[in-house]
């Protein structure tokens, strides 16, 4: 089975845990880069920013950075 790791850049102290865990058990992974929220420009916002009927509260940066890295 193909492991994903996701991790935002500047955490490089959560990757060093996360392959040191991994590598414990044996697992192989690829490092995927997280979308960071807090650097997205309005236009990027607007795309999963719009609050909505279904959805009638706006996402925090962290969530649209933690739903864009996801997709």
């Amino acid at each position: 089975m193909k492991t994903y790791l996701i991790n935002m850049d500047k955490s490089t102290d959560r990757l060093k845990i996360m392959q040191e865990r991994l590598s414990e058990i044996g697992i192989d992974f690829e490092r995927i880069s997280a979308v960071d929220g807090s650097i997205l420009s309005l236009e990027e916002l607007k795309v999963v920013h719009s609050p909505n009927r279904k959805y009638p509260n706006a996402l925090t940066l962290g969530e649209v950075g933690c739903f864009l890295s996801h997709k």
